[in-house]
């Protein structure tokens, strides 16, 4: 037992209301939730409610914070007072009237490209310094490393590229200052999505900041890419950025994005190196709002998702700032992203952000080139308190200072205890983890009740749900393991203790050691009030100073609650079939509650236990009862639901007898398939809407042919299980499928065959070849880092082929492809989207191929969205597949 500075030392282990006082041994310990006899009377009664009720407060600040916009600055404010987000809405209003702008669309190739020209124009007719104006048509290929690996090729993408000159440069010369600023959106549209907000709103941003700057030029030039093409996998910005001849100029990237129409944008990526980036952010964002632990979440793909701003850093090395704004998520990648539902005050914070960060990187560079400083290669751990202030430090700093704090905590700690912080510590993370195991169970319960994906429709469900189970689970647990007989500094101790191994653990790694700032504060600062109280403070001010020090701890896990509570909730009503967005909602609420609760187990224990979990096992039954009594969709909210009214065709090739021109072909079912993107899947149509799924639809089986033989758009098979597939006539398509094979002689090959293989239909091509063990090479390599064209994977055909082949994929034996092409004139089929040669090791392999016409509808999908109720966001258009069985 550790005494404190109190008249009295004694032995008793009760459980005292602030921590540093021991009271006589003649106190008899308190039966199972009751409370401790110095807790009886009025004052202590009141005054164990006091943390809970600050962290309350703390926590309700926090959600009132995230939601603060600024007003919007009216059009006619002047260009030097700031940016204007009323002057955006024009922009964003033109691209929006251009409808779903699909890549090789006229929407997106002509109607918008013109918009952005129109603008642009606009923006820059009374400039002060020289802007030259580009549309660039690139192709290419790369590997991407996303939803499980594909290689990417294009053709004919549109970029609207400008470059403002710099006040420093020489009027009298025709080339740009060598060092430029690059700031980047795109114009396309998802599936199914007007695009508003994203990403048309951050093109409106941009137009802005073009006007700011031509006739208040920075001091270095300024490129802004215009990109037509971010939704089919980043394939515009990879042409930008490995063959614009403007590219190598370019000394750092500002990447806007969304997922969301409202709030606050937030920094979630830079780096991974470049700490510079965020001190420039720190010294002039006047509103921050930014945490390397979505850098951290987001770069080891725990949450899914990329940008352009990977592939200027990958592929450029270029290095950037990555922003997005996540509030109301509900209406991402559908047709809610309208004007409607957009919010012009967060524009005008966006483009604050972006406009002071901007000129504050400008500055940096314009002082000179950077040279290999520590500033330049460190990565930067960096958060900021209360959107006031920004703390940035490096990450080796970070390593150093985490681990010789975690070295003298555990001094003091083993200097007070030994080994005792340790073992209680192990039990208040056992009492965690009963919380978060209690939250999973519930969340079981109701992922296959009535109430599946009520919390993910409604944040604050989520919070009756799944905080007060954890919080029940989390008493539970301290009634199991024994903690009366431990004092509250005892508590607090092992609290400390545990803490301070995640925050070892965490900085030792060099992909988490930017994220560990969290449980390097909530271990440092209590510790230190800790060993003040003991040494030096009296015993009232000792406790009022422990309390506070609990404050920044307390502050940075509710601004990552609310983050974490904003995008999940939302993001679990698209992620997919496979997991229950219950699960994952819970996990996180769980897991953030149990934090806390361990953080703070030093107030918790003194609560009496008994009416705590009464109360939270009420609120709990409130939640189910409200959960299983709400629809989870509605306008505002909608389920999302895409339909392709598709071809289907088999071959059966026999290159040992023929090559070139494809056997006659037989017909595989056509008709309709329905996929959904959330747990309750498509059941939901069939069992709460009238027009239920289209007529005699059955459960499709995804595990026949390399890609279940369906025509998905992007390679997410895992996430779309579960679909219906309604027999019906061939649909009509805009252009037909075809591909060519020819077994063409192959020398030294160590008897593998060479394959020539050709593709040609629409705009958007996929293919999937396999079994992966039968391709033993193949003409696109695996460019994975580094710029290609074209052309470079139409390869002369000869044994001299490339060894690399991407890596395995998890949901197929396969090679996955996909082919995209844009421009005013697309070839749709007049020239070929798969040009390659495989060196194939087995007789008998597969060639899936299918393309999807985004733009083109069928008669059955239009009736079908017709009768769709208001809460379902219903996307089609027809669909070509094509399974090829070939044997050598």
């Amino acid at each position: 037992v550790t005494h404190t500075h109190t008249p009295h030392h004694t032995t008793s282990h009760h459980i005292n209301t602030m921590g540093a006082k021991k009271h006589e041994a003649s106190h008899a310990p308190p039966s199972e939730g009751q409370l401790p006899v110095e807790a009886s009377t009025p004052s202590n009664k009141m005054s164990i409610w006091v943390p809970p009720a600050l962290y309350a407060a703390l926590l309700y600040m926090a959600f009132v914070l995230h939601g603060t916009v600024p007003e919007v600055r009216p059009a006619v404010t002047p260009l030097e007072q700031g940016f204007s987000a009323a002057r955006t809405r024009p922009v964003i209003q033109d691209l929006v009237d251009c409808g779903l702008k699909y890549v090789g669309s006229p929407a997106n190739e002509e109607c918008a490209v013109n918009a952005v020209l129109a603008h642009v124009e606009v923006a820059t007719k009374d400039a002060t310094t020289d802007v030259e104006v580009q549309v660039q048509s690139a192709s290419g290929h790369f590997y991407l490393d996303f939803i499980g690996g594909l290689t990417n090729i294009y053709r004919n993408l549109t970029n609207v590229v400008v470059r403002v000159k710099g006040k420093q440069a020489d009027p009298s010369s025709s080339s740009s200052s060598s060092c430029a600023l690059l700031v980047s959106s795109h114009f396309d549209s998802a599936i199914g999505s007007p695009a508003a907000s994203d990403a048309n709103a951050e093109i409106g941003i941009m137009v802005e900041l073009l006007r700011r700057w031509a006739k208040l030029p920075l001091p270095l030039d300024v490129i802004f890419n215009f990109n037509g093409g971010e939704e089919m996998l980043l394939p515009a910005a990879h042409g930008f950025v490995t063959s614009h001849s403007w590219s190598k100029d370019i000394c750092a990237v500002v990447n806007l994005e969304s997922t969301g129409s409202g709030g606050r944008e937030v920094l979630f990526q830079t780096g991974p190196a470049n700490r510079w980036l965020v001190e420039a952010y720190a010294r002039h964002v006047e509103r921050p709002h930014l945490s390397s632990v979505l850098q951290v979440l987001f770069q080891t793909g725990i949450i899914p998702g990329d940008t352009d701003y990977r592939v200027y850093r990958d592929f450029g090395s270029i290095p950037g700032v990555d922003f997005a704004v996540l509030a109301n998520d509900y209406v991402y990648h559908t047709s809610r992203d309208d004007m409607a539902h957009l919010d012009f005050r967060s524009i005008q914070r966006y483009g604050d952000t972006a406009l002071q960060l901007a000129e504050g990187i400008a500055e940096k560079l314009d002082a000179g080139p950077l040279s290999e400083t520590a500033a330049k290669e460190e990565s930067a751990v960096f958060f900021d308190i209360a959107g006031v202030f920004t703390v940035v430090y490096s990450a080796p700093l970070a390593l150093r200072v985490h681990l010789t704090s975690s070295v003298l905590i555990f001094s003091w700690l083993f200097h007070q205890g030994g080994f005792a912080p340790l073992q209680v510590g192990l039990r208040v993370a056992l009492a965690g983890i009963g919380g978060l195991l209690t939250s999973l169970g519930v969340a079981g319960v109701v992922s296959f009740s009535s109430g599946a994906l009520a919390s993910s429709s409604t944040p604050a469900l989520s919070f009756l749900l799944y905080a007060s189970a954890t919080t029940l689970g989390f008493f539970g647990a301290l009634d199991r393991l024994g903690f009366e007989k431990f004092s509250q500094q005892e508590v607090v101790r092992g609290s400390i203790a545990l803490t301070t191994l995640v925050s070892t653990f965490s900085s030792l790694w060099s992909r988490t050691v930017i994220g560990s700032y969290v449980p390097f504060v909530v271990s440092i600062i209590p510790c230190l009030a800790d060993i003040l109280r003991t040494l030096v403070l009296p015993s009232t001010l000792g406790d009022i100073v422990f309390l506070i020090s609990f404050l920044l701890p307390w502050q940075l896990i509710s601004q990552l609650y609310v983050l974490a509570v904003e995008l999940l909730c939302a993001l679990t009503m698209r992620s997919g079939t496979s997991v229950p967005g219950e699960l994952v909602v819970a996990g996180i609420q769980g897991l953030l509650v149990a934090c806390i609760a361990i953080v703070s187990a030093n107030f918790l224990v003194v609560l009496p236990r008994r009416p705590v979990m009464n109360a939270m096992a009420v609120t709990l039954a409130l939640g189910l009862i409200i959960a299983c009594s709400t629809f989870p969709y509605s306008y505002d909210r909608p389920k999302r639901i895409y339909l392709q009214d598709t071809a289907r065709t088999g071959f059966v090739w026999d290159l040992s007898k023929e090559s070139g021109t494809p056997p006659a072909a037989f017909s595989i079912s056509s008709g309709v398939w329905t996929v959904s993107m959330d747990w309750n899947n498509v059941d939901t149509m069939a069992e709460h809407s009238e027009v239920g799924l289209p007529l005699q639809s059955k459960y499709v089986d995804e595990s026949i042919g390399l890609y279940g033989e369906m025509p998905y758009p992007f390679p997410i098979k895992p996430f779309l299980k579960g679909g219906v597939f309604s027999t019906g006539e061939r649909p009509r398509l805009p252009n037909a499928l075809e591909l060519r094979l020819d077994k063409v002689p192959s020398i030294g090959s160590g008897g593998s065959s060479h394959v020539h293989v050709s593709v040609s239909g629409g705009p958007q091509i996929f293919m999937a070849i396999g079994p992966r063990s039968a391709v033993k090479r193949w003409s696109l390599g695996y460019e994975h880092d580094k710029s290609s064209t074209l052309e470079s994977h139409m390869q002369k055909v000869d044994s001299n082929l490339p060894n690399e082949l991407p890596p395995l994929r998890n949901d197929c034996d396969c090679l996955w492809l996909m082919f995209n092409e844009g421009g005013r004139d697309p070839t749709r089929g007049r020239a070929e989207a798969f040009n390659l040669t495989l060196d194939v090791t087995e007789n008998n392999f597969r060639i899936d191929a299918w393309s999807t016409h985004l733009s083109s509808t069928s008669d059955r999908i239009e009736a079908y969205k017709a009768r769709a109720p208001s809460w379902a966001a219903v996307m089609g258009w027809v669909s070509e597949v094509q399974v090829h069985k070939i044997q050598l």
